[in-house]
Formats: C-alpha cells, sequence, structure tokens
C-alpha cells in the first residue's frame, strides 16, 4: 500500500483553523449540554410544582426553585415540607420497584401511620396531613392501609358513617415503627 500525499499543503493557518473549529465544536457541545442541564432543572421544578398542586400545595415554581437550592422560603410551613418531601421522593425514586404497588403506596401509607394517634375521625387525619381533597385522603392514604390491615375503622359495619374513626392495628404499630427506622423500601439488588 503506497502512502499519497493531499492535494494540499498543511499550513500554519490551516492548522490554526483546525484548531478553532476544534474549539468551537467544544464550545457548541458544553452549550448544548449546559441548555440541558438547564431545562431539565426547569422541568424537574414544573414537574414538583405540579405534583404539589393535585394536593392543594400553593407555593410557586420560583420557591420551589430555591428550596432546590437550599435556601430558604417564606410561606406556609406544611407547603415547605411537602415541597422538600417531594424533592426528596424524586431524588430517591431510583431506588423504587415501580413494578411493586408497595412501593409507590407506601409514602402515603407511612404518612398516614407516621400521624394517627389513638382514634381520629376522617376530618381529623385530613388534617394533621393537611390534605384538602377527600377523595385523595380516602384512596391514596386509607384505602391502602386498610386493606393491609395497618388500620382499622371503630364501625366496619357501616364504613361511611358520619362518626367513624380509624386506628391503628397491631400490624400498623410495627409497620410504623419500621417506617420511622427505613421510611422509604429499597429495591433488592441482589441476584
Amino acid at each position: 500500500m503506497t502512502m499519497r500525499s493531499p492535494p494540499y499543503a498543511i499550513t500554519p493557518a490551516i492548522l490554526g483553523r483546525a484548531e478553532e473549529i476544534g474549539e468551537a465544536i467544544g464550545r457548541a457541545v458544553a452549550a448544548a449540554v449546559g441548555q440541558d442541564l438547564r431545562l431539565r432543572r426547569i422541568n424537574r421544578v414544573r414537574t414538583i410544582r405540579a405534583t404539589l398542586a393535585i394536593e392543594g400545595n400553593r407555593l410557586s415554581e420560583d420557591q420551589i426553585a430555591t428550596i432546590l437550592d437550599g435556601k430558604h422560603v417564606v410561606g406556609p410551613l406544611r407547603d415547605i415540607q411537602e415541597a422538600r418531601n417531594a424533592i426528596e421522593v424524586y431524588d430517591r425514586y431510583r431506588e423504587w420497584d415501580s413494578a411493586n404497588e408497595s412501593h409507590l403506596l407506601h409514602t402515603q401509607v407511612a404518612r398516614l401511620l407516621s400521624v394517627l394517634q389513638g382514634t381520629m375521625s376522617r376530618r381529623q387525619i385530613q388534617a394533621v396531613l393537611g390534605l384538602r381533597d377527600r377523595k385523595s385522603l380516602r384512596q391514596r392514604y386509607l384505602l391502602p392501609a386498610l386493606k393491609r390491615g395497618y388500620v382499622e375503622m371503630t364501625r366496619p359495619d357501616a364504613p361511611s358513617a358520619a362518626n367513624q374513626k380509624y386506628r391503628l392495628t397491631e400490624l400498623g404499630r410495627q409497620a410504623k415503627a419500621y417506617s420511622a427506622v427505613d421510611p422509604i423500601p429499597r429495591r433488592d439488588t441482589h441476584p
């Protein structure tokens, strides 16, 4: 195989231009990565804001972004804590097994177990959890906890009674103790 020489001479000017082109490409790639990171942050803030808004949280996107930066925010303490919790959940979501329903429902049930003291009415539980939507409390908190046997009704014969109250079962007290140690179940990473 014979070596052929290019039909042009490689001069210092050509090498300089090639270097400039390489630097320009590097800057363009870095700018694209920076833009991508900026868009990811914006989308993260919007996702957290939208998720919290479903539960009636009133924090703005700017306030959520400030909390993400680790700075103090002026606002309702419950809303700020909900935002911090949501950020932690989004940071840890890769640890969950999305095919496992108990991992997905665990955070709401754990919250319910953590606030349930003695016997409490639906309104009391809803107030302590800071929820405005009764349907959300029932579907995301009470029904999964009742189904798993963590919580029981004081009047199981009349589930929709106005004076219905809820309390922890023995299994619920054990789950509450477990939740205090490890609030989010981890996916088994061993084969």
